[in-house]
């Protein structure tokens, strides 16, 4: 007996080395979004800290964003990480650095390889510099489709960038056709309008994720009845040419439980190509598609994929960032594709000058935690290697012990 209570002590300390270990504040972080940017980690916490780890899970620093932010999501960068927050946008190095902050909505952005700014705001698009200084914007305006339909306007959801070329995608709507249709656009890097065209299925459309694949751009959403009937309800994805040509368009329709309100409840979370395939984080799923449309895998996982790393995804899913192989899904056959069918509306695009102001805004950023061996202090936060822990945690350890003692002494007694 004296032996058991000698394991059970020495399995508590096990847990309490475990828990309270440097890394283990790693395990706690509940993630509100998270992307690969230079080979690293960059996350977003509920708690509006920023943490940068290596690909194995290794911090190596961390900050806080003022509460006044509302930080929305991250956007990878070569040299660091975009954030986009509710009125900022903001870059920062790679060493949690902060290099510029603007007084900026944007919808969506993308760094470009000499370190520029693409973002779409509404129905603008524009590019700053790697200083953050505009260096132009313009405002998409659709012309007159015919008799029956007058002018409409855009919304644009995604941005994303292939060889030279800023791609756009969005909704475009009519006051005289309660559906919404995919709007797409091609733009050079000096604001020209390469080419600009409306897509109608029939159905109502929602674009919301776009990404490149291997010189094309692949632009995923929700299409279905719309308010009309919500239960008609589809992922959709397709291909596009730097041209405009849609080399294919596919609907999927993966497991999941069908719901009366589908349209408004499923949603794309996140789309991450590489050159043979891409993967889809969805409400209700993630699933894997090759260069083609075929679909390869389904993952009964939802959340955002945020990369494909080494043939694995990386999914935030429920606030974690598990790492799963495709290969032990639960199968492609779980997935059922069908070409869609569209038509282009033969509407006029214009790109015009829209003034747009990028002021500065003060962000001060605390740094928590790095891992540089500087013992750095900002602000009352300490490196985690000091081991702050809040009062709750002072608690929780307390009664943990109290606990070991109670249960030791009982067994000790019994072995007596």
């Amino acid at each position: 007996m004296r032996g058991r209570a000698s394991v059970f002590v020495l399995f508590v300390v096990m847990i309490l080395t475990t828990t309270y270990s440097d890394n283990a504040l790693a395990q706690n972080w509940t993630l509100g979004d998270a992307v690969i940017s230079g080979g690293e980690i960059y996350a977003l916490t509920e708690n509006g800290t920023i943490v940068k780890m290596t690909l194995t899970w290794i911090s190596e620093w961390t900050i806080k964003i003022p509460d006044r932010i509302h930080v929305l999501n991250l956007v990878p960068a070569s040299d660091g990480v975009l954030l986009v927050g509710d009125e900022v946008l903001a870059k920062f190095s790679k060493d949690g650095d902060i290099i510029w902050a603007k007084n900026l909505s944007v919808n969506d952005a993308a760094v470009l390889p000499d370190g520029n700014v693409a973002f779409t705001s509404g129905k603008i698009v524009g590019v700053l510099d790697s200083n953050g200084n505009v260096l132009w914007t313009g405002r998409l305006t659709l012309g007159q489709i015919n008799e029956s339909l007058s002018s409409g306007s855009v919304q644009l959801t995604t941005i994303t960038y292939i060889e030279k070329i800023i791609i756009v995608a969005g909704t475009a709507s009519f006051s005289e056709d309660p559906r919404s249709h995919i709007f797409l656009a091609a733009i050079s890097l000096n604001g020209t309008l390469n080419w600009a065209e409306v897509l109608s299925t029939g159905y109502y459309d929602r674009p919301e994720e776009s990404s490149p694949l291997g010189g094309y751009a692949v632009v995923a959403g929700v299409y279905g009845g719309g308010s009309d009937a919500p239960w008609i309800s589809d992922y959709f994805v397709l291909k596009v040419s730097l041209d405009g040509e849609i080399k294919w368009f596919n609907s999927y329709l993966c497991d999941r439980e069908e719901d009366w309100d589908d349209f408004w409840s499923i949603k794309v979370l996140g789309l991450s190509c590489n050159e043979k395939m891409c993967a889809l984080g969805t409400t209700t799923g993630a699933f894997v598609i090759d260069e083609n449309g075929t679909p390869l895998a389904y993952l009964n996982t939802t959340g955002k994929v945020a990369e494909i790393v080494d043939g694995s995804l990386l999914v935030l899913s429920n606030g974690t960032l598990p790492k799963i192989n495709p290969e032990q899904s639960a199968g492609a056959e779980n997935c059922y594709i069908g070409r869609v069918s569209f038509s282009e509306m033969p509407v006029q695009v214009e790109i015009r000058p829209a003034g747009f102001s990028a002021p500065e805004v003060p962000v001060n950023v605390l740094v928590v935690q790095r891992t540089d061996g500087s013992g750095e202090e900002h602000s009352g936060f300490r490196p985690q290697s000091k081991k702050q822990w809040n009062n709750g945690g002072y608690f929780g350890i307390a009664l943990l012990i109290a606990v070991i003692l109670v249960v030791t002494l009982m067994l000790t007694k019994r072995e007596s």
